[in-house]
């Protein structure tokens, strides 16, 4: 009933409504929602994953098209859908799914174990000192940071790599550069960021990694994060998710992407990419992967003390299109946050 009409509808309209990636002039500062990292939006009605009767499935599909509209409706649907054969590898939950071709942001497939991405909670803050006539005392001047960064260096070819990393199925951590997985067809970037410090200790740093991806694999598309449908009662379309968009999600760095060679230097690596199961099928083509990161390092405190951003572009047209079509690092920002200079 409902599931064949949402059916027939999706298969209708799915076509006209494939995002197109505009790649734009430059990136501004992101807005971090960390609901983002378990998916779209599920708040509105009728996106219930519930099993419901026939006649509740129909009355909330009206009133979810009444609000949202057949456009949003659809294009939430869709993003929910786990049938689809092209997804994210972002998490153990995706590596479990059947879907034989990925797209990767971080590396998930590695020889060993990998650690996942530790997870914080913003603490309380603490309140605001006051004086013996109960009004707020004045703040304290801001303490100096325990670590500070003079240098930061993205490596994209073998001269000057750290070498050291686990394997992984997305590319080689210890060669970056473009990579062809002559057995799948996948195909990723890899890279690694350096961080030098000029006072403290590389052990006290923490990184961070965010991404905005925007992704497609014949006639697949992907886009992490997703579009995120208005709140529920609130009319309007989705907010743009992707490469395009105003929203990221977390990226990790896991801990078989980190290493310290010394106690003055921080190395991130990354590949982001295709990963194809080819037990499962092969490879799509074309390929194309537009990918924001920004990387950010914080001292012992829990301080950002610097910062790199940077573009991941790839084009494949087709198993033979080696060297790729595109596919190409690009630097668009690295800052000492503590000093606030370019590095």
């Amino acid at each position: 009933m409902l599931h064949a009409l949402v059916g027939e509808m999706k298969e209708q309209t799915t076509r006209s409504i494939a995002p197109s990636i505009p790649m734009p002039a430059g990136k501004s500062d992101r807005r971090v929602d960390d609901s983002l990292a378990s998916g779209p939006s599920s708040n509105a009605p009728g996106f219930s994953s519930q099993r419901l009767t026939a006649a509740s499935d129909r009355r909330m599909l009206k009133e979810a098209q009444a609000t949202h509209g057949n456009q949003a409706v659809l294009r939430a649907l869709t993003h929910s859908s786990n049938t689809d054969p092209v997804t994210h590898a972002h998490s153990d939950a995706d590596a479990a799914t059947n879907n034989h071709v990925t797209f990767s942001g971080q590396t998930g497939g590695g020889s060993g174990s990998a650690a996942k991405s530790p997870t914080t909670q913003p603490a309380t803050p603490a309140p605001a000192p006051q004086n013996k006539e109960g009004q707020n005392a004045p703040a304290p001047p801001a303490s100096t940071s325990s670590e500070t960064v003079d240098r930061i260096d993205i490596v994209d070819s073998a001269s000057g790599a750290t070498t050291g990393f686990q394997k992984v199925k997305e590319g080689d951590l210890n060669v970056p550069g473009p990579y062809n997985n002559p057995k799948t067809g996948g195909v990723s970037h890899a890279l690694q960021v350096h961080f030098h410090l000029d006072k403290g200790d590389a052990a006290n740093l923490t990184p961070k990694r965010e991404i905005q991806m925007s992704a497609s694999a014949g006639k697949k598309t992907f886009k992490n994060p997703p579009d995120q449908l208005p709140p529920a009662g609130q009319k309007g379309d989705p907010t743009p998710g992707g490469f395009e968009g105003s929203k990221v999600a977390p990226d990790g760095p896991r801990a078989h992407e980190i290493m310290r060679p010394t106690a003055k230097e921080l190395v991130a690596a990354d590949a982001p990419g295709t990963v194809v199961d080819p037990t499962k099928g092969g490879a799509l083509y074309p390929v194309s992967i537009k990918a924001h990161f920004t990387l950010t390092v914080a001292d012992k405190n829990g301080k950002d003390i610097a910062r790199t951003r940077y573009d991941v572009l790839i084009e494949k047209t087709d198993e033979k299109n080696i060297p790729n079509k595109q596919n190409e690092l690009a630097v668009l920002e690295k800052k000492d946050l503590v000093r606030g200079k370019d590095l």
